[in-house]
C-alpha cells in the first residue's frame, strides 16, 4: 500500500510542478509542487514522503518546462539517424507521435532520461523495447 501511495505522490509531485510554472526573476520558476511534497510528507511519513517529495519534482527539474518538445525532437532525430529509419512506424501507421505524462522512462547512469517504448508501439516487435536517450 505504501509503495503505491509513494508512486502516486511522485506522479502528483511531477504534475503539480510542471502544470503551473511561473518564471522567477532569479532564473528558476515557482510551482505547486511544494504543496504536494508537504502533503506527501504528512500522509506518508518521513521515509516514503522524502522519496516522493524528491523524485517527482526532480523529474520536472531534470526534463525542464519544455520537456515534451525536447523529448519529441530528440526521438525524431534519433529515428531519422538510425541505420534503417524505415523500421520505425510513422504516425500514419500508429507509431510515434508524441510523449506525454504516461510515457515510460528511466534515468540512466549518466543522469540522462531514457524514454522507453514497449514492443509494437514504435517499431516491429522483433526490436523489443525501444529506448531513446534524451541528452
Amino acid at each position: 500500500k505504501m509503495l503505491v501511495m509513494t508512486a502516486l505522490f511522485i506522479a502528483l509531485g511531477y504534475v503539480a510542478t510542471t502544470v503551473l510554472m511561473v518564471p522567477s526573476p532569479t532564473g528558476g520558476y515557482m510551482n505547486l509542487g511544494d504543496t504536494v511534497v508537504l502533503l506527501g510528507a504528512y500522509l506518508l511519513g518521513p521515509v516514503y514522503g522524502a522519496v516522493a517529495g524528491g523524485v517527482g519534482p526532480a523529474l520536472a527539474d531534470l526534463l525542464g518546462e519544455d520537456w515534451v518538445t525536447v523529448c519529441n525532437d530528440s526521438i525524431r532525430a534519433q529515428m531519422a539517424a538510425a541505420e534503417d529509419p524505415s523500421v520505425y512506424f510513422d504516425e500514419s501507421m500508429g507509431g510515434f507521435s508524441t510523449v506525454d505524462e504516461a510515457t515510460d522512462f528511466y534515468i540512466n547512469q549518466a543522469g540522462n532520461p531514457v524514454v522507453v517504448f514497449p514492443p509494437y508501439t514504435v517499431a516491429p516487435g522483433a526490436m523489443g523495447y525501444v529506448e531513446f536517450e534524451i541528452g
